[in-house]
């Protein structure tokens, strides 16, 4: 019994981190410092966790404005309750492609605090796209699609980075989180897969599969740029497959 308490606890201290890193929720203290190195696992489910909250929320808006006014307020939402991690990653990304340059100028750009016109304008590029995407969706799959696309689009970062090297060697958060990597991603796709069945049926699995080799088609262009993948690269890839997802919903799931 000891040990089944344990393995319990350590699973939610898991969740906790995850919670932790991608969210600016204040759940710090109930974060083990052991629990790190499986905590990627539950990225995806932190994800769905934020859409339900941002579709409920959107529940509530739509009683009381337009459609498109409430594709904004959730996709604001989502940006805020992440702290905007995602979006910088995508930003940080764009000016270094902008800045161009041999691997190690692109990286260095990449640390940069400051945000260039490349950068500034491919935020605003996906942030119009998302909540055009969710505008453009029935009533009865929009809530379904607000829960979903974190999910994936958490997902498809998660399948990079334990498929395709850190560019920075033993460098950064992200590396200590790559421990059990082939069991992490096989739990995360498990549930994520059968999640996507259940709530959108074969549009969700369609879309589900596009996005999750679109993922590894851009990590494996970045892996050739840069030499591998950076924590700005796991946030770009979450904000344009989260766009992928919402186009796919459309596409594939229209009745």
């Amino acid at each position: 019994m000891k040990g089944l308490r344990d393995f319990f606890e350590r699973c939610f201290s898991a969740f906790f981190c995850a919670i932790s890193f991608l969210t600016i929720l204040p759940v710090d203290g109930l974060c083990r410092k052991e629990a790190i190195s499986i905590c990627a696992l539950f990225f995806p489910l932190v994800g769905f966790c934020l859409g339900v909250l941002c579709a409920s929320f959107d529940l509530l808006m739509l009683k009381v404005t337009s459609t498109i006014a409430s594709s904004a307020i959730v996709v604001a939402l989502l940006v805020l309750l992440t702290g905007g991690m995602h979006i910088d990653g995508l930003a940080d990304l764009a000016d270094a492609f902008g800045a161009g340059g041999d691997a190690e100028r692109q990286l260095e750009v990449m640390r940069d605090v400051h945000v260039g016109a490349f950068g500034a304008t491919s935020v605003c590029i996906v942030l119009l796209l998302k909540v055009t995407l969710i505008a453009s969706l029935k009533q009865a799959l929009r809530w379904k699609a607000i829960c979903l696309m974190p999910m994936l689009g958490r997902w498809c970062a998660l399948l990079s980075m334990f498929s395709f090297p850190y560019a920075r060697g033993s460098d950064g958060v992200a590396f200590a989180l790559r421990r059990y990597g082939y069991v992490q991603v096989l739990i995360s796709l498990s549930y994520v897969f059968l999640t996507a069945l259940f709530m959108l049926g074969w549009g969700g699995i369609v879309s589900f599969v596009i996005c999750s080799v679109t993922a590894l088609l851009i990590s494996a262009s970045l892996t050739r740029r840069l030499g591998g993948l950076t924590g700005d690269c796991y946030g770009a890839i979450v904000e344009l497959c989260e766009v992928l997802c919402l186009i796919c919903f459309n596409v594939f799931t229209a009745t």
